[in-house]
């Protein structure tokens, strides 16, 4: 089910400290899988990539390692 984009943002400003806690992550963001916007979390952790399709709210949500996030000076 593919949902279109306002929709999408709508559900990622509402839930996103709750969608970056729920995954572990450190940020998250929306972006593209194939066809169809998705939810991509970012985390350091590099095994937290999973094989099993994740979902937060009928939305596919990506896990995506970014390594270490630093402030820049």
């Amino acid at each position: 089910m593919s949902l279109d984009l306002e929709n999408i943002r709508a559900v990622f400003r509402q839930d996103k400290s709750e969608i970056i806690k729920e995954y572990g992550g450190t940020g998250a963001g929306i972006g593209k899988g194939g066809d169809e916007y998705i939810i991509v979390v970012y985390t350091d952790d590099a095994n937290k990539k999973s094989d099993k399709s994740l979902f937060w709210k009928n939305i596919p949500v990506q896990i995506k390692y970014v390594g270490q996030i630093r402030i820049q000076k």
